[in-house]
């Protein structure tokens, strides 16, 4: 059974994947809670990670996921709603935007200060 954390997401969908308990920080919970009430559905394939689940999943060990737990990977609906996401992310608090997979609309978000957009490469 899922553990609903608040009316938009489960603890499960937050928490890293690994088991271990480790949670996005209060005001990125509450960043990607604003984003879904302005959006709509949002899945999550990865929120924060502790050190050993970010090295298994290959994440950089200055991984905004690991470090500061306040990154998100998500799937949104289209990638035609990618410009639309972003600048509702940005009215949510996030700055750091990376586009993993256009076609399949998978993006990274995160809380750093500075705004910065980038695309991953395979």
């Amino acid at each position: 059974m899922k553990t609903r954390i608040d009316k938009y997401f489960f603890l499960e969908e937050l928490e890293c994947s690994c088991g271990c308990g480790t949670m996005p920080t209060d005001s990125a919970i509450d960043g990607l809670t604003a984003l879904r009430r302005l959006y709509g559905a949002i899945a999550v394939t990865s929120g924060a990670r502790c050190k050993v689940h970010n090295k298994e999943v290959g994440g950089a060990d200055s991984s905004r996921h690991f470090i500061n737990r306040d990154a998100f990977d998500v799937k949104i609906k289209s990638h035609k709603d990618i410009p639309r996401f972003i600048y509702l992310s940005w009215i949510c608090g996030f700055r750091g935007f990376g586009i993993i997979d256009f076609k399949n609309a998978i993006l990274h978000i995160d809380m750093r200060e500075n705004s910065t957009m980038w695309q991953y490469h395979k």
